[in-house]
């Protein structure tokens, strides 16, 4: 009997073993990295682009990035394509219909979270809270449908009994794990929009408070940009996307703008949850001194900008 026992021992812990392994590979924060959907541009491939990217950097006392990405997004976002490559992604919706100072702003806007200390930019909390999700998600019960095939093979057997008693230990950790990371994202997110109004303040600093202000009531109308961009690309694959939708909001009238300022500041409009009401970031500017562009983006240093981008964004608008 003895003997019979030593030898189920090793079989088990083996088993145990490589649960316990699967466990903690499942668990483990890998993440796909943003920016492989488009390819990143290099300081090779647009050198204007760079050297502004490297202006702004300096003029808000940080560091610059070693790539952009360009995508079709109304939006953009610093982030790393890996552990030592910083990155831009450059929404091209977004970047089409901004005036030069506005993409001063803009890029100000996003160096600047390299250097406003933002929670949820850290490696250590993003791996964190990733790590956390992963846990709630293995310690979840499967749902009632899913176990009723079992329990309608073995009636009222061990497994069922089993099968009634795990969801009763698994539902507590389940939760316990879920508040965990639901504090833990908490945290990071009131930070991070503190973190957000600095990122402003930088930017401002660059391109002047007039075009971060304007930058970010542009950002009002990012819905109906983003429906001109699709339904270009889908209905008229042959025209210009981008010059489509800067065309569509050359053409959006004064009193368009009031209303949907004056919507945005009753509802509390935000780009998403993790930013603070976007009407609110622009009072912030506005009631602090005006200041002028450190930066200045002059028309012909622009169209250069614009011809290194014409390639890239022609490869997002047929991607």
């Amino acid at each position: 009997m003895e003997e019979a026992a030593g030898v189920l021992i090793v079989p088990v812990r083996v088993l145990g073993a490589v649960l316990l392994g699967g466990c903690a590979l499942f668990v483990q924060p890998f993440r796909a990295r943003k920016g492989q959907q488009y390819a990143a541009i290099g300081r090779a491939d647009a050198p204007a682009l760079f050297a502004l990217v490297d202006d702004v950097a300096r003029a808000i006392g940080g560091p610059g990035v070693d790539s952009i990405v360009p995508t079709a997004a109304f939006n953009a976002s610093y982030f790393k394509l890996s552990a030592r490559r910083p990155a831009i992604a450059i929404g091209l919706t977004l970047w089409s219909i901004l005036e030069p100072q506005e993409r001063v702003a803009l890029l100000g806007h996003e160096l600047g979270h390299r250097i406003n200390r933002d929670l949820r930019r850290t490696a250590f909390v993003g791996h964190a809270i990733a790590s956390v999700r992963k846990w709630r998600f293995l310690l979840e019960p499967g749902s009632r449908s899913a176990r009723q095939p079992m329990r309608a093979g073995f009636g009222v057997g061990p497994a069922a009994v089993a099968e009634l008693l795990v969801p009763l230990i698994l539902i507590p950790l389940a939760l316990l794990v879920e508040t965990f990371g639901n504090g833990m994202q908490l945290i990071a997110n009131r930070q991070g929009q503190r973190s957000e109004y600095y990122a402003d303040d930088l930017s401002a600093g660059a391109a002047g408070t007039a075009a971060a202000v304007s930058l970010l009531e542009k950002i009002l109308i990012g819905d109906a940009c983003q429906r001109v961009m699709l339904h270009t690309l889908r209905h008229r694959p042959d025209t210009n996307v981008w010059q489509t939708v800067r065309a569509f909001a050359d053409s959006v009238p004064e009193m368009e703008w009031q209303r949907r300022s004056r919507l945005a500041t009753r509802s509390l409009q935000r780009v998403d949850t993790s930013h603070p009401p976007t009407q609110l970031r622009a009072s912030v500017l506005r009631d602090r001194p005006a200041r002028e562009p450190s930066v200045v983006l002059d028309p012909g240093r622009a169209a250069t900008i614009e011809a290194e981008l014409a390639r890239s964004g022609n490869a997002v608008a047929q991607s």
